[in-house]
């Protein structure tokens, strides 16, 4: 276990290991880790504060990342291959979370609690699941699944207002949730939109509150029911 501790503001870490590391940035300002893991079986935990970037890329298998920013103006941007596992969470306004998966059996999960946050989660090939869950008003949430079968993907975002959640899926027997909610405010004018190619998939879309919009879009034979709840 090697692990990597960033205490300085406006500071700037490059890091390559094998194996496993646990990387850590704290009370930092305009911190920016960036972080390579190699081989199999790689571990990384961080935390960051305000106005931070962390970049990792786990180029090998079964890569694991969890990760926290908390404050305004946070980036993420993870990159994995076969059997990622990355679990990302950002508190605050105004940050940007991105999670790539390049292979098989990947395992995404996002969450965004605050204002202004978009969050984007990219896999390719089959098996993969992707979560993304926001809080808060004026987010946006992608998920692209772009190729293979049997893929999941999730948005639920609650407390909404004028947020988008889009998710896109290429293949066969994937299936597509989406979940929106304004806690009960009148204020709200949310879109969700789900595009699906391939065959037998399937689609679920649920709107609570005000300001309903969604669109469905889906090519290719034995769809399965598609399933709508508007209150």
């Amino acid at each position: 276990m090697r692990k990597v501790q960033l205490l300085a503001s406006i500071a700037l870490l490059t890091v390559s290991v094998f194996g496993e590391a646990n990387a850590t940035v704290d009370g930092g300002f305009k911190g920016t880790l960036y972080l390579q893991q190699a081989n199999s079986t790689n571990l990384l935990t961080g935390v960051q504060a305000k106005n931070n970037l962390l970049y990792v890329n786990q180029v090998g298998q079964n890569g694991n990342l969890n990760a926290n920013q908390s404050g305004s103006s946070n980036s993420s941007k993870v990159i994995q291959g076969y059997g990622g596992y990355a679990q990302l969470s950002q508190s605050g306004s105004l940050n940007q979370l991105s999670i790539n998966q390049q292979s098989y059996n990947g395992y995404a999960v996002a969450s965004q609690v605050g204002t202004g946050n978009s969050a984007r989660i990219d896999q390719l090939s089959s098996y993969n699941s992707a979560t993304i869950s926001q809080v808060g008003k004026y987010n946006s949430a992608n998920i692209s699944q772009s190729s293979g079968r049997y893929n999941e993907a999730s948005i639920r975002q609650i407390g909404v207002s004028n947020s988008i959640a889009k998710i896109s899926q290429n293949g066969e027997g994937n299936f597509a949730e989406i979940s929106q909610s304004n806690n009960g405010t009148k204020e709200s004018n949310n879109f969700a939109s789900i595009t699906q190619n391939g065959d037998r998939n399937s689609v679920s879309v649920t709107q609570i509150g005000a300001g309903r919009n969604y669109n469905i879009t889906q090519n290719g034979s034995f769809q399965k029911p598609i399933t709508i709840v508007q209150k």
